[in-house]
């Protein structure tokens, strides 16, 4: 039987060691997908789990609280991976499909050709580019999860600017020249000074 992976894509902390509603409502639903083999898919599944940031330095990493809800909800731990290394819109779609990619090849004979993501509507609007562009390179065949009802009006009206950017970024082949400026002015100190923002607000 062919494999799955899905990937559950982190929001935030809702404290040091608390993950927010967000992030718990994108792991339910993933719970749920792989519980009831949504639409008669039929492959084994396994998790990758984004998220690669601490609440503070020091702590753990949003990746590591969800895992550990996952094994509380009867996961074996074999069957949850961490996508350790980069976090962010644009940097989690190539950081897991090459992860991904690697595993394939290590693990031959097993088919790994399916990859389902898991995330708020609002932050696939962000990522989707990224994400079919990257699982296109990897030879994986994209499914979607949007998770509806999460996040805040603050937070749904920057991701909503955020995707419009990215956009006429890709539209207009500009895209190469923001990456790095983006990364450093919303991500890079996430390793640094650690990750407090709400993303339920």
């Amino acid at each position: 039987m062919d494999l799955c992976a899905v990937v559950v894509v982190a929001c935030h902390f809702a404290d040091r060691d608390t993950l927010c509603k967000t992030t718990m409502a994108r792991l339910d639903t993933a719970l749920q997908l792989v519980s009831t083999r949504d639409g008669g898919m039929p492959w084994q599944f396994f998790f990758v789990l984004t998220g690669d940031v601490p609440y503070e330095p020091g702590s753990k990493t949003l990746a590591t609280l969800m895992a550990e809800y996952l094994q509380a909800q009867g996961i074996r731990r074999k069957r949850i991976l961490l996508a350790r290394g980069a976090t962010g819109s644009f940097a989690e779609p190539r950081l897991v499909t090459e992860m991904l990619a690697a595993w394939r090849k290590e693990y031959h004979p097993y088919k790994l050709y399916q990859l389902i993501v898991v995330s708020s509507y609002w932050q696939l609007k962000a990522s989707e580019p990224f994400w079919r562009h990257a699982a296109g390179d990897a030879y994986l065949q994209l499914h979607i999860k949007p998770v509806r009802g999460t996040g805040g009006w603050r937070t749904r009206l920057l991701y909503a600017g955020y995707a419009a950017l990215i956009r006429v970024a890709l539209a207009t082949g500009t895209w190469h020249r923001i990456e790095p400026l983006l990364w450093r002015l919303l991500y890079a100190g996430r390793y640094t000074k650690g990750f407090k923002t709400n993303g339920c607000a």
